[in-house]
């Protein structure tokens, strides 16, 4: 179980040079835009602009601050907006960005033949168990906080937008508590390398 907190958030520049992408967890730990099997990153959007391409690449992105923000998919209009699951789509895929103002949203990326990505929000008030169900999960706190997850090996507390890096060998379930409403990403990857 490894804590993540925005400190620990490394800046790079976007692939395509349009703008800086704070990455929060990459497998294999210091691969690069090229070779990574799995990440998790925040991108801030300031302006308009084309997202970078990934070819054999699986991407999903949830927004997290700002204004619903208008994508443009391969020709095809969506919005992406807080209230809705994470978007799915290919890293080939020509995507162009109109945010309304500043917009923050994460993306979780993984490597076609590497590895396979799912992710799901959770709603949390009070206490709950989460069974976890992947080799690899990265939990981040999306919205509320603090969030206090118990596990066998400890405690960890939570702020928005801190993260928890969790492996095969570290506990199946978890124990959350919620002080106030919160909102919880669960990224889970399967590695086939």
């Amino acid at each position: 179980m490894k804590h993540l907190s925005r400190r620990d958030y490394r800046a790079r520049p976007w692939k395509n040079g349009g703008g800086v992408t704070h990455e929060v967890a990459v497998w294999p730990e210091g691969a690069g835009m090229d070779d990574f099997a799995w990440r998790v990153s925040l991108a801030e959007l300031q302006g308009p602009g084309p997202f970078s391409i990934y070819p054999g690449v699986s991407r999903s992105l949830l927004l997290l601050e700002g204004n619903p923000v208008r994508l443009e998919i391969d020709g095809v209009t969506t919005w992406l907006d807080r209230q809705h699951p994470p978007l799915d789509f290919c890293g080939t895929a020509n995507v162009f960005a109109h945010p309304d103002g500043r917009a923050l949203d994460v993306g979780i990326m993984s490597r076609i033949g590497r590895c396979r990505h799912s992710c799901r929000v959770v709603q949390l008030a009070g206490k709950a168990a989460l069974t976890r169900s992947a080799h690899t999960e990265v939990l981040m706190l999306v919205e509320g906080g603090p969030l206090r997850i118990a596990s066998s090996t400890g405690v960890v507390a939570l702020d928005r937008l801190e993260s928890l890096w969790l492996e095969a060998q570290d506990d199946t379930v978890l124990h959350l508590e919620a002080a106030h409403p919160a909102r919880l990403l669960i990224s889970a990857f399967e590695t086939s390398c």
